[in-house]
């Protein structure tokens, strides 16, 4: 967005309203490569289906052909038979389309597809896969890259690729150290470590138990997560 010298960006509304027209620009160019794409993708919203049996025969072909060219090499890796998917489709719109015509479901959408005997629809369901997971912008990467700057740091500097994104797992995907209860972890550690866990920090020679039960118990007394964080 620039600044355009003849508007007034004195009023937050019309400072609101020209972000939302750039934004809407870029949304909207027609010069947009995925744009043709995304709206391709419409075929598969049962809400966007024709109310008629002569519309909907031929209805999204054209739209089905554009996804699968653009995913060819997709397609391909995953064993996909490119050239039996608009017979699939054909069939996915007689099999949805007959019971949308007919009001006999009011929560029917493509999902219904991948429930039960699927085996008609297989190659038409690997695009559909593809189809799902198109992400709706890059906040996911840039957590992403956060992430690795918050854990590989200078001190850490040594991690294997394995290891950092065991990591980035946990710190992304899993929950936050108020929820987490760390004592089966604890327990994992200690138990199945390749090194033995001796307790550097008890040296009580009077007591009977062995110093792996000893350093066990002392962790498992204190706040697990706080163990975790130190």
């Amino acid at each position: 967005m620039y600044y355009d010298t003849n508007k007034d960006y004195t009023d937050m509304q019309s400072v609101v309203d020209t972000v939302q027209e750039r934004i809407n620009g870029r949304l909207e160019s027609p010069t947009d490569p995925t744009r043709g794409i995304l709206q391709a993708n419409r075929i598969f919203d049962l809400k966007e289906w024709p109310q008629n049996r002569q519309d909907l025969s031929g209805f999204g072909n054209d739209q089905l052909q554009v996804l699968v060219d653009h995913f060819e090499d997709f397609l391909e890796n995953m064993h996909c038979q490119r050239n039996q998917i608009l017979q699939e489709w054909t069939l996915a719109k007689a099999n949805l389309g007959n019971r949308l015509l007919n009001r006999q479901a009011q929560d029917l959408s493509i999902c219904n597809l991948f429930r039960g005997n699927n085996v008609g629809f297989k190659n038409l369901l690997m695009l559909i896969e593809i189809i799902l997971v198109i992400p709706v912008s890059g906040a996911v990467c840039e957590r992403g890259f956060s992430c690795v700057k918050r854990i590989k740091s200078d001190w850490r500097s040594r991690l294997i690729s394995q290891m950092m994104n065991h990591l980035m797992t946990v710190s992304i995907e899993g929950p936050s150290l108020d929820d987490y209860n760390a004592e089966r972890v604890i327990q994992l550690w200690y138990h199945t470590g390749q090194r033995q866990r001796r307790p550097q920090f008890v040296e009580d020679h009077d007591n009977d138990e062995d110093g792996e039960d000893a350093l066990l118990n002392f962790m498992l007394a204190h706040d697990p997560q706080a163990v975790l964080q130190n």
